[in-house]
């Protein structure tokens, strides 16, 4: 990723100034985000590119969640773009990781402007002419660790938006951000022990899927599971979660594996790229079931594909999980660590 500064012609805005609240709950004012180009218009032959600036307005130091940035690379939907009106989904990885730690935190001191380049074809579907518009826009529980909860309630989604660029782009082609062979250290197959421990993991994940999608075919004004991991107990909204086990279930048998992967996370998918699911790190040191374990994590990273769940990652780890059901039910019936830990069910609730 290139990280060259270039003349901008945007103003910054603060936080979420132009984003509904009914969007955004939470905006974190201590910080502004900024988004700036080059040009305005965009021919095919250029990179599209856009310099993100986040600022510490504060008189403190404030630590923001490097996973939601793009402090190293890309790793989340940073951005909501638009072409011709028209809402554009997100064609970069979704993974599933541990709840964050220090570790995981930028630190900007006061009056510190982190500001990166990112280069959108890879990550957004820019393939036809038209107008375009684009915003960095990002929620998350914890997404800052410098929040205290408010009175009398829990910490919900943090969120962090910015100006709008207005441009107007020629038809990109599409940069793939699909990993272009194995990386250093280890080859994109699966040895034989992995496959095996995948293949029991698939089959921990089916059952793990129907003993939810069995538990959710019947309303249960009673249920303590339903509202611990997805909030507002509702007969619409467990039908909804139904629908969802019923989609990870019959999509088990379609998965496939990359063991390729490095990174500290549990795995990753590619949203738009179903059945294919790419292991990491933790993922081969978790237990076999139970939280956080190699069949939930299948039960995570399946709920992410658009043809399934299509889930999102506001919440990390069961506390934040919980958090977000009482918070946001919405965007908890929309968490993939939601469904995940649902579905393990630990420890047990009725």
């Amino acid at each position: 990723m290139a990280h060259s500064r270039f003349p901008v012609f945007t103003a910054v805005l603060v936080a979420a100034a132009a984003w509904s609240a009914a969007s955004f709950a939470a905006p974190v004012r201590d910080i502004s985000v900024s988004l700036s180009t080059e040009k305005t218009a965009i021919d095919a032959t250029q990179d599209v590119v856009v310099e993100v600036s986040i600022t510490n307005n504060a008189n403190h130091p404030v630590h923001v969640l490097k996973w939601y940035t793009p402090a190293d690379e890309v790793e989340e939907a940073l951005f909501a773009i638009t072409r011709d009106g028209v809402r554009l989904p997100y064609l970069g990885a979704h993974y599933k990781r541990p709840a964050p730690t220090g570790k995981d935190y930028l630190k900007l001191a006061p009056g510190e402007t982190l500001t990166r380049s990112v280069e959108l074809s890879a990550l957004y579907d820019l393939t036809q002419t038209g107008a375009y518009a684009i915003r960095y826009q990002i929620g998350a529980v914890d997404l800052v660790n410098d929040r205290a909860a408010p009175a009398g309630g829990r910490r919900g989604v943090d969120e962090l938006a910015s100006n709008t660029l207005d441009l107007w782009i020629q038809g990109h082609e599409f940069k793939s951000a699909l990993p272009k062979g194995p990386p250093a250290g280890g080859g994109g197959s699966c040895s034989n022990t992995q496959l095996a421990a995948l293949e029991t993991a698939r089959t921990d994940a089916t059952g793990y899927a129907t003993v939810a999608q069995n538990y959710l075919a019947s309303y249960a004004t009673g249920s303590q599971r339903f509202p611990k991991w997805f909030g507002t107990n509702t007969s619409s909204r467990w039908v909804t979660a139904q629908s969802h086990f019923s989609a990870i279930r019959a999509a088990m048998p379609s998965l496939t594996f990359d063991c390729s992967c490095r990174k500290s996370y549990y795995a990753y998918v590619y949203p738009t790229q179903p059945y294919k699911v790419y292991l990491c790190n933790a993922f081969w040191n978790a237990l076999a079931k139970g939280t956080d374990s190699k069949a939930g994590t299948l039960i995570h990273e399946t709920s992410h594909f658009n043809v399934v769940a299509s889930t999102d990652d506001w919440a990390y780890g069961q506390t934040a999980a919980a958090n977000l059901a009482i918070s946001d039910s919405a965007k908890a019936l929309d968490n993939a660590d939601s469904h995940e830990y649902f579905a393990e069910d630990t420890p047990h609730l009725p």
